[in-house]
């Protein structure tokens, strides 16, 4: 049962007042208890009476696993039956810890965070408290998965930097390039595609970068420097008119058309390419066309590559250009008949030796 954070503040409170057996409770104790821990966190000043009584309510039953024992004495005051009892005591039920081990079981499929070893044995140790049968350990969720994928490792010190929040100096090769040192402020750790990435504050740039993980060559902390917290970077800003990780500041979001065939538009409306996307019209031909608010970068390339000739840019048009030029040099370069011979040659030749 789902519960806001308003909620769970009243909760505690009242469990906090219910549990200090110096004083004797009424209704209007326990609203004004809740108003001034409401207010101190939350800014607000107002709790009605039918609010109070649904929440005892709810912490009487076992929806929320509490079972809380609130009994009222001389038709005025709220107490606990069990002077000892408190939410914050309260077991995992069976089920609770059901749940825990379907999530381990989700997680274990990122085994390079080390604190799944940690989860795990939390949930054997409450398994054995509350001594439940033996559990299915059998997956029944796979996620895609890479594990042949370079640059894995970095992830466990990287979350704990961030963590930390410790400035990196970092050693970084990109593709054809040598390796560069960069000191950066670690914020995210963000997956694409089942590639991970560092995005971070660039000391010297001043500006946030995005380092694949699989190009860092040495990662280790910048002792004595000064890590600036993030104040100004909000991923769902940040990536909300982009697909992918590439983000170009300087390449304002447009709104791009496009033709979708009429094999393709219905994989489109169930699995659109961005949550901008729009169905604008059916056509006759059993097509449709879509717009989407994008910003353009290397990923939206290949995602409207990767549909071929099931989807066509129809505006802007630089962007059809592009894709124009994209789809000319694969054509060209299946047609170059010299270079499938000597790819062929070589392959051969490999193969001989």
């Amino acid at each position: 049962m789902p519960v806001n954070k308003n909620a769970l503040i009243r909760y505690q409170t009242i469990d906090r007042c219910l549990s200090n057996r110096q004083r004797r409770w009424t209704l209007v104790d326990l609203i004004a208890a809740c108003v001034a821990t409401l207010s101190e966190y939350e800014g607000k000043t107002e709790l009605s009476r039918r609010t109070l009584q649904l929440d005892i309510q709810a912490m009487r039953s076992g929806k929320l696993g509490y079972k809380a024992p609130i009994v009222v004495v001389e038709k005025r005051y709220y107490e606990y039956a069990d002077p000892a009892f408190s939410i914050n005591k309260s077991p995992v039920d069976a089920r609770d810890l059901q749940q825990l081990w379907e999530a381990i079981k989700l997680l274990r499929q990122f085994p390079d965070f080390p604190h799944l070893q940690q989860l795990e044995g939390m949930a054997a140790r409450l398994e054995d408290s509350i001594q439940i049968g033996p559990r299915d350990d059998r997956a029944v969720v796979d996620l895609e998965q890479n594990p042949d994928l370079e640059g894995l490792q970095w992830l466990p010190p990287l979350h704990q930097y961030i963590l930390n929040q410790e400035v990196l100096k970092v050693s970084y090769q990109r593709f054809g390039r040598k390796p560069m040192s960069h000191e950066v402020h670690p914020y995210l750790l963000k997956e694409y595609r089942n590639r991970w990435y560092l995005i971070a504050y660039h000391q010297y740039r001043r500006e946030i970068t995005t380092l694949a993980l699989d190009r860092i060559r040495q990662l280790t902390p910048a002792r004595g420097a000064l890590f600036i917290p993030n104040t100004f970077f909000k991923p769902e800003e940040y990536y909300r008119d982009t697909i992918g990780v590439t983000v170009f500041p300087a390449a304002k979001p447009c709104t791009i058309t496009i033709y979708a065939s009429a094999h393709q538009t219905p994989y489109l409306q169930t699995k659109p390419l961005h949550h901008s996307q729009v169905l604008v019209r059916e056509l006759p031909d059993g097509g449709s066309i879509f717009q989407l608010y994008l910003r353009l970068n290397y990923e939206l390339y290949r995602s409207l590559l990767a549909l071929g000739p099931e989807l066509m840019v129809v505006s802007p048009k630089g962007l059809r250009l592009k894709m124009e030029k994209l789809f000319q040099e694969s054509l060209e370069q299946y047609q170059d008949h010299r270079f499938r011979a000597q790819l062929w040659q070589q392959l051969n030749k490999e193969e001989e030796e």
